[in-house]
């Protein structure tokens, strides 16, 4: 016999395969750092799903605008740079962006590994 619940089946389908994801999921360490390029407007906010999992970094570019996020205290805060590449600013990011729209991935991964090799960081070799 099942019980009433007052919840849609499928609310329930829903919760039980998340609540096995949540189980999975908390065995794997998160990510440090998130990198968003959303061309596209997407009706979901992903910020407080990262935040859950304890994501410290999201670079996110969305209609134009670039954003370094960083978590503090559950919640995210723009950053004049990021943490995991302190060179890195949201002036940077717009420029990566828009290259990587405009010309060939390998030549574009040549010109990033420069610019970080410019500002000291290390990359691996072309």
């Amino acid at each position: 016999m099942v019980r009433e619940t007052g919840i849609p089946k499928g609310a329930r389908v829903r919760r039980t395969s998340s609540c096995k994801l949540s189980n999975k999921l908390s065995s794997v360490p998160p990510p440090d750092l998130v990198v968003e390029a959303g061309l596209t407007s997407s009706s979901l906010d992903k910020l407080p799903i990262y935040a859950g999992l304890g994501v410290a970094e999201v670079w996110r570019y969305a209609g134009g605008r670039p954003d370094i996020l960083g978590l503090r205290d559950e919640v995210y805060e723009r950053m004049a740079q990021s943490r995991f590449l302190p060179p890195l600013t949201s002036e940077d990011l717009i420029l990566f962006v828009e290259e990587g729209l405009r010309r060939e991935r390998p030549e574009w991964v040549r010109e990033v590994r420069r610019w970080a090799r410019s500002r000291g960081s290390r990359s691996d070799a072309d």
